[in-house]
Order: C-alpha cells, then structure tokens, then sequence
C-alpha cells in the first residue's frame, strides 16, 4: 500500500467520528456548525487530492467538483425559499 492511499484513508477514517459527532449535534439542536462543514469538506478535498496524484488523474477531481455544482444548483432555490438551512 502506497505513502498515498494511506493517507487518504486515515482522513477518511477521520472523517467517521465527525460525521458522528455532526450527526448528534443535529439531532439534538437542528444546527449543523459551519466549522464542522468546512472540516468535512477540507477532509474530503484532501482524500481526493491524495487520491488523484496517486492515480495521476484529475478525473475524480472534476467529476467531483461537477457533482457538487449540480448539488448546489438543485438546492439553492430551496434554501432561497428557507425549505432547507445552508447546513443541510
């Protein structure tokens, strides 16, 4: 196993108990911390950079900043409308 893949994973794996911990602060108080967004998006970020010089393709990179466009296009209009908070 690559220097790489396991730092990918390791972030990965420290993305569980947050999203954990960002479950129950949910359930118990309905908000969703903007620091705990942004952890969540720096770990991801990070395990698909590491992931894409490992594989030496931008491929996922795109593909996932595309989805993520698509997803912000899909639900702006609900949070325009206050159907959805800007955590959600």
């Amino acid at each position: 196993m690559s220097l790489l893949l396991a730092a990918s994973l390791l972030l990965k794996a420290l993305a569980i108990p947050l999203l954990a911990r960002v479950a129950w602060v949910d359930f118990s108080t309905q908000k969703i911390s903007n620091r705990d967004v942004l952890l969540l998006l720096c770990l991801g970020l990070g395990s698909l950079q590491l992931l894409s010089v490992q594989a030496g393709s931008w491929w996922d990179m795109g593909l996932s900043a595309i989805a993520g466009l698509v997803l912000f296009i899909a639900l702006f209009p609900f949070w325009v409308l206050r159907k959805v908070g800007a955590g959600d």
